[in-house]
């Protein structure tokens, strides 16, 4: 059965990646292509999951949260596991973050605290939603349900290194109860060393910023900046 036919992935900027579905194995794979980013630095990308569903009260077609085929014996919910097929490179990683952080402060007197934090993790659950009343065609693999939420399934990766080089690793979400692959995506992530002529420009300009001005930086809040003349 086509159990994951009717999915569609999305960038960051609400481009469709443009996946594959192989209908035999009924599985998505495709490519994931990183920008170019600086050594040191972080380049983050997400992948926004939606469902093409049919609403069971108008019968029309809509775009919602993807649901779970079926539920577990205990009644869980059979959400998607979301790992790396290899421990390596682990410059390109998962993370999350809580949506949901408050920092709480109330009175623009106070400095407000950095955040949310960003934890790694080497893998994560995403949970799916699921309805009792839904049902699946057979044929076509349509979920009818009444239980449609406006929203998408969100996947964030990240990619960081200190050395300049090429990298590539396998982003595979798998069916928590069945165990099958989803789908396989491949995350290709360059970083670059610093352009050269920036190095020559400043010189020229009278000011060179070298290594050790980086712990300068790094210990600079700057928050508390201020100009004194």
């Amino acid at each position: 059965m086509a159990n994951w036919q009717h999915l569609y992935f999305f960038d960051k900027e609400g481009k469709n990646y443009n996946m594959e579905y192989d209908s035999s194995a009924d599985m998505w794979t495709g490519d994931i292509f990183l920008p170019q980013v600086s050594i040191d630095l972080f380049e983050v990308g997400q992948i926004f999951i939606l469902q093409k569903l049919i609403d069971s009260a108008s019968g029309t077609f809509m775009f919602g949260y993807p649901h779970a085929v079926n539920e577990q014996s205990t009644g869980d919910v059979c959400d998607w596991n979301v790992s790396w097929d290899t421990e390596d490179p682990k410059e390109i990683f998962l993370f999350q973050f809580n949506k949901d952080f408050n920092t709480g402060t109330q009175s623009a007197l106070v400095q407000e605290p950095d955040g949310p934090p960003l934890i790694k993790v080497d893998n994560m659950i995403a949970p799916l939603q699921y309805d009792a009343n839904q049902t699946i065609d057979p044929i076509t693999g349509y979920i009818t349900t009444n239980d449609i939420v406006s929203e998408a399934l969100q996947i964030d990766i990240t990619f960081s290194s200190p050395n300049e080089n090429t990298y590539r690793r396998k982003l595979v979400i798998r069916d928590e109860c069945t165990n099958t692959i989803v789908a396989e995506f491949t995350v290709y992530a360059e970083s670059i060393e610093e352009d050269e002529r920036l190095r020559v420009m400043t010189q020229n300009m009278g000011y060179n910023v070298i290594a050790s001005d980086s712990t300068v930086f790094r210990d600079t809040n700057l928050k508390k900046l201020y100009l004194t003349l």
